[in-house]
C-alpha cells in the first residue's frame, strides 16, 4: 500500500472513531458531525481530509455503487455481452455478472464495472431479489431481452 493510501486510510479510521459520516450523496461529497463532539478536533481532522479529497471521493463513490448494487442483486442487466444477471458487488464500485454470450450454450460469470452496464428495473418492482433467494438467478429472465434480440 502507498504512503498517501495509507494515510488516508489512517483518516478515515479517525473520523469513524470520532462519529463523522463520510460519503458521497448524489455526487457531492459530505461530512457528516455528530450533534455533540469536539469541534476543534473535527475541524483539524476535516482540514486534514481534504488534502485527500480526490482519493476519498473514489473510495467512498466505490462504497456507495456497492451498496447500491448490493439491494439490486438478482436483477436483469445489459453489458457488453448482452443481457445477463447482477451477481455480487465489491467495495471498490466492481460488480459480477452472469451472461451467456453469443457462441456459448452455458453462462459464464464475469466482473465488470458498475457503469459499464445497465441494471434493468421495472417501474413499480421494489429491489430486485438476492441470488441466494432466488434459484433462477443465473438465467437472464425472458421476454425483455428476447424481444430485443428479435427486434
Amino acid at each position: 500500500m502507498d504512503p498517501r493510501t495509507e494515510k488516508l486510510a489512517e483518516l478515515m479510521r479517525r473520523a469513524d472513531h470520532l462519529r463523522l459520516r463520510l460519503e458521497v450523496d448524489r455526487g457531492v461529497l459530505t461530512v457528516t458531525r455528530p450533534a455533540t463532539g469536539d469541534r476543534k478536533e473535527e475541524e483539524e481532522l476535516i482540514a486534514q481530509l481534504f488534502r485527500y479529497r480526490s482519493g476519498l471521493y473514489v473510495v467512498l463513490e466505490g462504497r456507495m455503487i456497492c451498496a447500491r448494487a448490493h439491494e439490486l442483486l438478482g436483477a436483469p442487466v445489459w453489458s457488453e455481452d448482452g443481457p445477463g444477471t447482477l451477481k455480487t458487488a465489491s467495495g471498490d464500485g466492481s460488480v459480477a455478472i452472469t451472461v451467456t454470450p453469443d457462441g456459448l450454450s452455458r453462462p459464464i460469470t464475469r466482473g465488470c464495472r458498475a457503469r459499464d452496464l445497465f441494471v434493468i428495473l421495472d417501474e413499480g418492482v421494489g429491489a430486485a431479489s438476492s441470488p441466494d433467494n432466488d434459484p433462477k438467478s443465473e438465467e437472464p429472465k425472458p421476454g425483455f431481452f428476447d424481444r430485443l434480440r428479435r427486434g
